[in-house]
């Protein structure tokens, strides 16, 4: 039963985050940042209870990383079409297609850093131990903290504590990443 119950808070991310979009397109802030904020706790949540009930897997370390990557996914695409709905300058300047050609040409110069240089096949191993970590949940938290400022001065600094809150639960975890 435990570990259907982990399973379960883990699983809710994605749907969390699509919900949480859905709101802040109605730009119902509010709401938007509570869902916003439930779905990051669940992902403390789910591995705190894991380690406590001693229920942890590897197939359960899988699709929590899995919903990781779906909630940036849904998050950061979100965003972008929020943008490019109520944003003239995102309509003027960083048009589909646009964003289409500086992330291919984005692309072929990080694949021929990669592919050509000592640097290159260093960061290709950084990357996959530690990049994904400051490429995925840096630019989530700072949505969330986009969604608070939208809210009030006081959904700011909640999401600011949580923040501080959920290093100082994860610091061990934290410092692989550093």
């Amino acid at each position: 039963m435990k570990i259907l119950i982990v399973s379960l808070i883990t699983l809710s991310r994605p749907v969390l985050a699509y919900c949480s979009v859905q709101l802040f397109f109605q730009r119902n802030w509010f709401f938007a940042w509570l869902l916003f904020l439930f779905c990051v706790l669940t992902d403390v949540v789910d591995g705190v209870l894991a380690r406590y009930w001693k229920v942890i897997t590897e197939f359960g370390a899988k699709i929590d990383l899995l919903c990781d990557i779906l909630i940036f996914w849904i998050f950061i695409p979100g965003v972008y079409l929020y943008s490019q709905k109520y944003s003239p300058w995102s309509q003027q300047w960083l048009t589909p297609q646009t964003l289409a050609v500086l992330i291919l040409l984005l692309a072929i110069i990080l694949t021929a850093i990669i592919i050509g240089t000592v640097i290159g096949k260093n960061f290709l191993r950084w990357y996959t131990k530690k990049g994904n970590f400051w490429f995925g949940v840096i630019p989530v938290a700072l949505i969330g903290l986009w969604l608070a400022v939208n809210v009030a001065w006081w959904a700011a600094a909640i999401s600011l504590i949580y923040g501080l809150f959920a290093c100082w639960l994860n610091w061990k975890k934290i410092l692989k990443f550093v």
